[in-house]
């Protein structure tokens, strides 16, 4: 009877958080365990609704007494780690992202969270490897093959190394003007430079609001005497610093 009361509100408690009622869910749980305690399941539940609504203090707690009365999901672990990287913990933190990046079988969707803190903790390498699981679980998304050249980029992999993951990240999402400029600049780094100039023929650089895009578009456009192009880019420079540099930026 007990079990099935505790499965009851773990169900409720989680269909609630599917439709988006996430203070109703954790005050279902926390009503509960008013009741029941020592259930370790309900606990582990509240810390990663908790987390989720950006409860960090609770969430934190919540997770904490679950681990002393159930081994944690992997789900949860992720949690606690979230929690300790947030806290300033990040030895703590990084033990945990460690140990979840040896699980074969984590759900696909924590990969991207995964790499994430592990990059955060400096784990690069690792962080590598779950952004090349994230590729092959979702092979028609761009993201994870951009988290391949993020990491391959602070391990100070070659750049012909890191072409591919770009120019695939390129091809999933070609209208991504972006991963367009990053690709042309990886090109120019190899040595084909007239190559990136071509790829930016098609950006409106009149458009373009990143400073850093356009200062690496214009050092494209001059490495190849593209000097219309160059001075578009070096225009809306000066634009966006005048703009910048205005007692009005800041309303």
């Amino acid at each position: 009877m007990a079990n099935s009361a505790i499965d009851d509100t773990y169900e409720r408690a989680v269909g609630l958080f599917n439709v988006n009622r996430i203070d109703d869910a954790v005050d279902l749980i926390t009503a509960d365990l008013d009741q029941r305690p020592d259930d370790g399941r309900l606990w582990e539940l509240l810390g990663t609704l908790a987390y989720a609504k950006e409860d960090f203090k609770l969430a934190l707690t919540a997770i904490e007494r679950a681990s002393l009365l159930i081994p944690l999901s992997p789900r949860a672990q992720l949690v606690l780690a979230k929690c300790y990287d947030r806290g300033g913990f990040r030895e703590s933190a990084s033990a945990i992202y460690c140990h979840l990046a040896t699980l074969p079988d984590l759900a696909v969707d924590l990969l991207a969270t995964l790499a994430a803190g592990l990059g955060r903790c400096g784990e690069c390498e690792l962080a590598l490897q779950v952004c090349r699981r994230a590729a092959e679980s979702f092979p028609d998304r761009a993201d994870p093959h951009l988290g391949i050249v993020h990491y391959m980029r602070r391990l100070r992999r070659p750049v012909k190394q890191i072409l591919p993951s770009m120019f695939r990240a390129h091809h999933l999402e070609p209208e991504n003007v972006e991963y367009r400029v990053r690709l042309a600049w990886m090109l120019h780094e190899s040595g084909c430079s007239a190559a990136g100039a071509y790829l930016l023929e098609g950006v409106d650089c009149e458009e373009f609001s990143c400073i850093r895009c356009l200062t690496l578009m214009q050092t494209i456009f001059d490495s190849v005497g593209d000097e219309t192009n160059a001075n578009v880019c070096r225009q809306r420079l000066a634009i966006l610093a005048s703009d910048w540099s205005s007692p009005d930026s800041d309303n």
